[in-house]
């Protein structure tokens, strides 16, 4: 059965009836298994989704409605509001900015899926500074949100903390630019 089908299921019949009651831990499974399988059709329908499956965050969605709101904050990060509910997850220390403990431990996630898929990592120390000057923040030792919306880059540095994709296409983009620039080159030699 398809996963979107056993979702609409899923809502449409909310576990309510006493003889097939699922425990907490059934219905936690259910959900990351349709999180998963969400996920990685959105991250560009990979067949085999056990493999892919350790890199997902282990996030428990109570609701349909938090379900939603994460899927649609990570699909607008460019986003006021999708921002600040992304800055939310990312400031483990409810602080109310974000440091360079905060940012070390979202990116060594990231530095670990890269040695996984058999990347040499890239050092923190870079990208810490990196963030820090595209982000420009009041206090140059702390990150607000109001700080990542008003630089305009609010994306492109939560993609380069949870997404190892968007990191790599971020690290890669000059290389990308170029390979297009002669790929389009080409195209007018012809």
């Amino acid at each position: 059965m398809d996963w979107k089908e056993v979702l609409r299921r899923r809502l449409a019949t909310p576990n309510t009836c006493p003889n097939k009651k699922k425990s907490e831990q059934e219905l936690k499974d259910e959900e990351m298994d349709l999180f998963t399988k969400y996920y990685s059709e959105w991250k560009g329908g990979r067949k085999n989704t056990n493999e892919f499956y350790k890199t997902i965050p282990r996030f428990y969605y109570r609701d349909y409605k938090t379900y939603l709101d994460f899927v649609l904050a990570l699909e607008n990060r460019k986003e006021p509001a999708a921002l600040q509910y992304i800055f939310k997850l990312l400031d483990i220390e409810n602080k109310g900015y974000l440091n360079v403990f905060s940012l070390n431990y979202f990116f060594r996630a990231i530095q670990e899926l890269m040695k996984i898929h058999g990347q040499d990592p890239v050092s923190f120390q870079d990208v810490k500074d990196e963030i820090f000057d595209m982000v420009k923040p009041k206090d140059p030792l702390k990150i607000s949100l109001q700080d990542l919306i008003n630089s305009n880059q609010g994306d492109t540095v939560t993609t380069i903390l949870i997404d190892l994709n968007g990191f790599w296409t971020y690290e890669n983009r000059e290389a990308l630019v170029a390979n297009d620039s002669e790929n389009s080159a080409d195209l007018d030699d012809t």
